[in-house]
């Protein structure tokens, strides 16, 4: 068979329509084909069709681009105008008889390596097996498969869609074919309409809506809004409203539109905005359990506030707001060096979960940082206040017993014994803080809970130390001194004799103060 170079071929604003190839013998080399992801559900969210767009950098794969949503099986047909990778196949012959090398117009698919797909300029042994099972087909070199890994967010939220030779979360694909000789459907229709969702703010708070346009010249747009689970119904002139101007959604609605100019119409195009909850305060996020999460469908979630750091290392940053605290999870070390405590965030905006029952945002977008701030100071309490009422209070626990059990680390005051985790041990993330066992410590930290999901066990309360240090001033205040004469101690508690040259405790007439020696 003869090869037919693969274009990477921009569909926009023409469409063109995809047919699902089934079978071996369907395969031509005459043919343009694309690679898709089959629709998976999680949750209440049913995900669309995704197929291969652009080439990621450095060979890591090809970006997923959703062609089709709100769908319950594998289409037998598809109409896009999105730009995707369309890619021709080559018979092998001899060793490689049976056999198919997949082409781009940057070169040959070639499975490099477990993790990635790269483009190279020869086919040498990248020729790979193409079978089919029911709908889904398995491209396979060796004991590498092109397959999709779909990471679908948290909390059932759409998330993204990677086709590549990883080796876990991995999802069947599906191939498409275009045929060579058919011709773009429609190719003078109105292009159909574009979204996007914008943020605004008034004095009544922020706001966010979806900003609709089309290419087309003098085109007008009507729409349909709904809510929750229903589906919009199709717009026309007739039953859509008139698009003037950006309009307000909420979490959970889509949307539909359609183009006209003059008579002549566009395809209607779907949108499901992530619409973040917008919340103002921290205590009701704090009481949330799994199931109050899975049952809001609270996912993506903005901070409207502005919040104060009370606490930065690495990738925890811990901000806080009318006395509670929230830790963002920053997992893209995109803000790790630039805060400090006393830095002033204007508003956060990122993904809402429990971590082993502890609530975090994690992966954030922070709105504009002014620094030089005051920072927060943490509430001195008893370990017996410690309670789940206070989850991610900043607390000091002074004159505590720290104890280390083969790396279980926990404080008591004698009677009562609290849990701690040291989540700051890895340097290529955090500034390592050190805790050391011993008794007469001071304990600063965030209150945390401890609840592994699914597990029947009850939550367990521990505190998330940020500085452990020696309390210096229990063993002072324990020294009788004499009324007539001064004694002194170091910054350690170190009783001096006679001091010289540096700062020490001076104790006199049973009161104390910081002094200088020369």
């Amino acid at each position: 068979m003869s090869a037919c170079l693969l274009a990477m071929q921009s569909l926009a604003q023409t469409q063109q329509t995809f047919s699902l190839v089934t079978s071996q013998s369907e395969l031509n080399t005459t043919d343009k084909y694309v690679i898709a992801l089959q629709p998976v559900k999680v949750g209440k969210i049913q995900y669309g069709l995704y197929a291969m767009g652009e080439a990621r950098a450095k060979g890591k794969g090809f970006d997923g681009i959703e062609v089709k949503s709100d769908l319950t099986e594998l289409p037998e047909t598809f109409t896009t105008t999105e730009t995707l990778t369309t890619v021709t196949i080559e018979e092998g012959t001899g060793d490689f008889a049976g056999k198919y090398a997949l082409k781009a117009d940057n070169g040959y698919l070639s499975f490099a390596e477990k993790g990635q797909l790269s483009l190279v300029e020869t086919s040498a042994d990248n020729f790979a097996d193409i079978s089919f099972t029911d709908n889904n087909v398995v491209i396979k070199n060796g004991d590498l498969s092109l397959l999709a890994t779909a990471n679908n967010g948290t909390g059932g939220v759409k998330g993204s869609v990677i086709f590549n030779t990883y080796t876990t979360n991995q999802k069947p694909i599906a191939l498409y074919v275009l045929k060579s000789g058919d011709t773009p459907i429609n190719p003078e229709k109105v292009s159909a309409p574009t979204f996007e969702l914008v943020k605004s703010s008034d004095r009544l708070g922020t706001h966010f809506a979806v900003q609709m346009s089309c290419t087309a010249e003098n085109a007008v747009i009507y729409y349909t809004l709904s809510e929750g689970e229903a589906e919009p119904e199709t717009p026309s002139k007739e039953n859509g409203t008139l698009y003037e101007a950006p309009v307000t959604v909420t979490p959970g609605c889509k949307v539909k539109a359609i183009a006209y100019v003059g008579d002549k119409a566009s395809d209607v195009t779907s949108y499901n905005p992530d619409v973040p909850y917008a919340v103002n305060e921290f205590q009701s996020l704090l009481t949330l359990t799994e199931q109050d999460v899975t049952d809001l469908g609270l996912s993506l979630v903005y901070v409207s506030v502005p919040v104060t750091v009370a606490y930065a290392n690495g990738r925890y940053i811990y901000v806080t707001y009318d006395d509670k605290c929230m830790l963002v999870y920053d997992t893209k070390d995109q803000y790790k060096g630039v805060l400090k405590a006393g830095d002033v965030i204007a508003d956060i905006t990122g993904t809402f979960s429990l971590y082993n029952g502890c609530p975090q945002i994690s992966s954030p977008e922070l709105g504009e940082i002014t620094t030089g701030g005051t920072a927060p100071s943490p509430k001195e309490v008893k370990i017996g206040d410690l309670g789940f009422d206070m989850l991610l209070d900043y607390v000091i626990v002074k004159n505590v017993t720290v104890a280390d059990d083969n790396g279980k680390l926990s404080m008591t005051d004698g009677t009562t014994s609290v849990a701690m985790c040291n989540y700051f041990t890895n340097p290529k993330f955090y500034e390592v803080v050190t805790v050391e066992p011993g008794e007469s410590m001071d304990v600063t930290g965030f209150v945390g809970r401890y609840l592994k999901k699914g597990s029947e066990v009850p939550a367990e309360l521990q505190l998330n130390p940020i500085k452990v240090e020696r309390n210096t001033q229990n063993g002072i205040a324990e020294i009788e001194a004499s009324d007539s004469k001064a004694v002194y101690f170091n910054l350690q508690g170190v009783r001096v004799d006679n001091p010289d040259n540096g700062i020490f405790i001076e104790m006199k007439n049973g009161a104390s103060r910081k002094v200088s020696v020369k």
